[in-house]
């Protein structure tokens, strides 16, 4: 049913695109466009990565869609580190995957999820152990 997959697409608490053979974001879901501080999905539908991104976080995630489109292959649970505007950084779980109908690439669905405040207690709990606590 499509309503279904739509309400699951938008719903997910993750972020959700699909991009086109060109890398240009053709769908995307609520957490994505909460991502690159859109309202909707209008202010990034159409876009590819440069035109989202920083230029140097532009040409991993390039790299990254060049790959999977010439290999057919996926990029699976891949860590990337994103640069804020403001100057914090996010980690991220990407994976990517192609969409392929009758051997030819058409474009990429793909999925990722914020683990920076993961990453953030992990690291606090390993400073707690190796240095222990100061109570």
């Amino acid at each position: 049913n499509e309503q279904l997959l739509k309400t699951l697409f938008n719903n997910l608490p993750i972020n959700l695109f699909v991009k086109d053979k060109e890398f240009r974001k053709i769908m995307a879901n609520k957490n994505e466009c909460d991502f690159y501080g859109a309202k909707s999905q209008k202010e990034i539908l159409g876009k590819n990565n440069f035109e989202l991104m920083k230029h140097e976080d532009a040409i991993i995630s390039e790299r990254d869609d060049i790959y999977v489109k010439n290999s057919l292959k996926p990029i699976l649970d891949k860590e990337v580190t994103r640069k804020n505007k403001d100057g914090s950084k996010t980690t991220l779980i990407v994976t990517k995957i192609p969409i392929v109908d009758s051997g030819e690439f058409k474009g990429i669905i793909g999925f990722s999820l914020d683990i920076s405040k993961i990453k953030k207690q992990l690291l606090e709990f390993r400073t707690f152990f190796l240095f222990g606590s100061s109570i």
